[in-house]
């Protein structure tokens, strides 16, 4: 995606808008190459479905969307909604899940926005969190405002550090 869509410090046009919305099926090609990246591509392809039906690319409503997808939207919202911009700074912690909170029944499932807001206020979700996750891995949040990483850790030492798109 060209950084002058990603990067526009006003709203895109709907040409732009557009554009933006090719993203899902474009990275859906580009992991569906990698085998290991396989069953995350529901998730990857249909994060910006929204429940009732509004969202892109298929247009899929609650029981059409998988839980994976739902999980990422909500996911990719509270990021976008939190993290700093050449134009604009991040909101706090509770005034996002309160936003996020507002969209419930209309973009998000219930539990899913509910799941976060527990985690972030157990403090589970913060920077310089390390938590194990299902490969047996430990993940560790760091915030680096010009390149953020996710690291992983696997039980023999070797690190892979992952960017985050």
């Amino acid at each position: 995606m060209d950084d002058s869509i990603l990067k526009k410090p006003s709203a895109l046009t709907d040409a732009e808008f557009e554009i933006m919305k090719t993203h899902p099926m474009r990275g859906y090609k580009i992991m569906s190459q990698i085998p290991a990246m396989e069953p995350y591509l529901p998730g990857m392809y249909m994060h910006h479905e929204m429940v009732n039906g509004q969202g892109y690319p298929q247009g899929l409503t609650d029981k059409e969307i998988p839980l994976q997808a739902k999980i990422v939207s909500v996911a990719d919202t509270f990021d976008a909604m939190t993290i700093d911009r050449p134009y604009s700074k991040g909101m706090e912690l509770q005034p996002a899940l309160e936003r996020l909170r507002s969209f419930v029944g209309t973009r998000y499932q219930s539990d899913v926005v509910e799941a976060l807001i527990v985690a972030c206020n157990a403090g589970e979700v913060a920077n310089g969190i390390v938590r194990q996750l299902a490969t047996k891995r430990a993940a560790t949040v760091v915030d680096e405002p010009q390149a953020p990483t996710a690291t992983l850790v696997e039980e023999e030492e070797e690190i892979l550090e992952l960017m985050v798109a």
